[in-house]
Formats: structure tokens, sequence, C-alpha cells
């Protein structure tokens, strides 16, 4: 049963024209009544059950099919995204209720969509208005074509979103949906310069100006040619040990909540590197930021030059500070890690992402396109059962040779 802050659910009582009517909140907070019928009549209470119902299958808001087109004719924009926002935190979050990183996509996509047209009503949010946006962003000059494309295309979610929770007529999504994505050559907007190799020596150049544990993980991506997300999120019971290879199963990868496996093949020298940073606890992560930041502190402690003066020695560092390192890293703060250590080397900044497509390159070029698909974990629509293990099999004899 739906129930309201105080734990009780909204209570079935008389409106001021007789008829029987409850109170209850909607998708945005505001207040609405529903009639329900003569009051004290069987017809009522059923309605007022039938509401109750509704309200908890709704996390106790106001059913969409309630929600009438005149109730919504002043919802602006700004209120849609808070709706939204609200629906998307609990949405977009992996099994351990950490949140995806597409709930930081959506927040880039909101942001000029609430600076030019917050304080404008929903419905009135048409196709001219999303293709200013888009035109908006292509002045600014600041994202790639296909960068800006996802935006729209996410904005266009978060009407969709509204529009099946009746917070906005279905003719708006139909009138976005006519605005076409900028296409290459016809825009002015620049072009993505795509994904390409990076090279060893920056790789190795870089490695000594990084933290231990992303030292390890740049390592570990470059021997397996695994995901970035899959790195970071690495902890010991994952790892099943074998005869020549060990077999890596992520928790939590790119197509998790597609319900699909993935399983990267780790070979000797991979095994090496992670070794070091197995831990007792098989449930915690194996590369954390906490051990970066004691580690740091604790060679500044060393170097130092001077002696501690009996305040310093006394004063303790904060039990709860405001600010504290993750038990992971995640793809944001490994790339930073990386492209900083890239600028205190002197060699062009590369992100981790580099690491699989080199990987999958030299893959490539000695074993063909097949041992690539299997080491990489792609999936095509003509790959059938029988060839996914003829492929595990081929990967294990690669990696167990290269990684």
């Amino acid at each position: 049963m739906a129930r309201t802050k105080r734990g009780t659910p909204p209570s079935y009582r008389r409106h001021s024209s007789g008829q029987a009517c409850v109170t209850v909140r909607d998708l945005t907070g505001r207040r609405r009544e529903i009639l329900l019928g003569t009051w004290n009549s069987p017809e009522s209470k059923a309605e007022y059950a039938r509401v109750l119902s509704e309200l908890a299958a709704h996390q106790g808001r106001l059913a969409a099919h309630q929600q009438s087109a005149s109730a919504f004719g002043d919802l602006t924009v700004n209120e849609l995204i808070v709706a939204f926002w609200k629906h998307a935190e609990e949405h977009y979050r992996h099994a351990d209720g950490r949140p995806t990183g597409e709930l930081a996509n959506l927040r880039d996509a909101l942001r000029p969509l609430r600076r030019l047209y917050g304080p404008t009503l929903a419905r009135q949010f048409d196709a001219v208005a999303l293709e200013t946006l888009q035109q908006e962003l292509v002045r600014e000059g600041k994202l790639a074509r296909t960068t800006i494309n996802a935006r729209v295309n996410r904005i266009r979610r978060a009407f969709r979103w509204a529009v099946r929770k009746q917070l906005v007529p279905g003719e708006v999504l139909l009138g976005l949906g006519a605005v076409p994505g900028l296409q290459r050559g016809r825009t002015k907007a620049r072009e993505p310069k795509g994904v390409r190799p990076v090279a060893w020596d920056h790789v190795r150049a870089a490695l000594p100006f990084m933290p231990r544990p992303v030292a390890a993980m740049v390592r570990v991506q470059w021997l397996s040619g695994c995901r970035a997300g899959e790195v970071t999120v690495m902890r010991g019971r994952d790892l099943t040990p074998g005869e020549r290879t060990w077999t890596y199963q992520p928790g939590l990868h790119k197509n998790t909540w597609r319900g699909k496996p993935r399983k990267v093949l780790l070979g000797p020298k991979a095994q090496e590197v992670i070794k070091p940073f197995l831990r007792p606890n098989a449930e915690e992560f194996l590369f954390r930021p906490g051990d970066a930041t004691a580690e740091h502190h604790a060679r500044r402690a060393s170097a130092r030059r001077s002696r501690r003066t009996p305040s310093e020695l006394k004063r303790r560092r904060k039990q709860a500070p405001q600010v504290s390192p993750g038990d992971c890293y995640d793809r944001r703060s490994y790339r930073q890690a990386v492209v900083r250590a890239c600028r205190r080397a002197g060699v062009p900044a590369w992100s981790p992402l580099q690491l699989r497509h080199s990987r999958a390159t030299e893959i490539r070029r000695r074993y063909g396109l097949e041992a690539t698909q299997c080491v990489l974990g792609h999936e095509y629509a003509d790959v059938t059962q029988l060839y996914a293990e003829r492929n595990e099999a081929l990967a294990a004899e690669i990696m167990a040779e290269i990684g």
C-alpha cells in the first residue's frame, strides 16, 4: 500500500462538493485531488483502493493515466528535468547500487537544455527548439559531431519518458523525432578524431609517473586488451586460476544490464602484475585509490628533511574527511591519472581506451580477425555457440603466449 512520509496511506475523505476524494502527489511533487465518486459508496471505496494500488506501483506518486492534460499544462522544462532525474538516479545503477556512467552523460546532455529552455513550458518544446539547441552546441565548437548527436538523443529520451508518464502530450515527442542528427560533411561541427592505438614507448615513458595501482591497471589492459571499466572493478572473487591462463569474469561490465557474460583471459605476464594486489578479502577491489593516496603520503613523509614539530606529531588526519578516496577507480579518474602522468613524462597524452585498440591491432596482425573478436569480447549476430567455444580455446592459446 502506498504511504506518505509519515508512514500512513493518503486518507479517504469528503470533498467540499460532497463526493469522496483522496489527495496525492504527482511525479513532479505537486499535490493533486482525485474525485472518487459518491461519498461512502462501495464504488468510491473500490476506486480509492485502486488509486492506492497505482500509487504503490509508481513509488507513491500519481498514476500516469490519472494526470490530465489540463493538470500538466503549466509544467516547465525545468520541472520535467527534475522529475526525469529522480527516475534516472534509480534506473541507471549497477547491481551493487553504484551509478553507471550513463548518469554523468545525461547530466551533461540536460545542462544546455536547462540553460536555454528551463522556464519554457514542456508542451511547447518543439522541433524548432531542439534544432536551436543542437545548433547552439555546434556554434560553441567544444563538442564533436557524434557527441552532439548523442546528447540530442538523450534529450529525446527524457521527453520520451515524460510522454510515457503523460507529463507532456505525445505530439511533443513526434515533433522532436523530426529533427535529424548531424551528418558527416554537412555541418560545421568538427569530426571526431577516432581512437588510435598508442605506441608502447609512450606508455612506458608515462608508467613511472603513475600511482602504483594505476600503473598496474595500465599493464593489465595492455596485456589483456580488456576495457577500462573492466580493469577498474577487478576483485579476487572474479578471478579463476587455470593451468596456463586465468579467467576474469567482471561482476560489472559494459553489457551487464543485457545479461551477457564476459570473460577476460589473463596470461602469465598479466598474472604477475596482478599477484601483488591480491587481498585476503576477495570481495575488495584490487586497485584502490586509497592505496595510492596512502603511498603518496608515505613518500612525502620519507622524503622530508626537516624534523617534525611537536604539534605536527600530535596532529592526526581527519577520521571522516569530506572528500575521501573511493573503493575503486572509475573510468574518468583512471583516465585523469593517466593523462596527468603523460604530462609529467612529457609525452603526448593518451587514454586507457587506446590500450585496448593497441592490443586489438597487434592480435589482428598476428592472428587474424577471428582471434581479435574472441579476445576482446566482441559479439556478432552470425557467431554460433559452437564457433564461440572454438574461439575461446583459440583465445586461451593466444593469451598464454603473449599475455
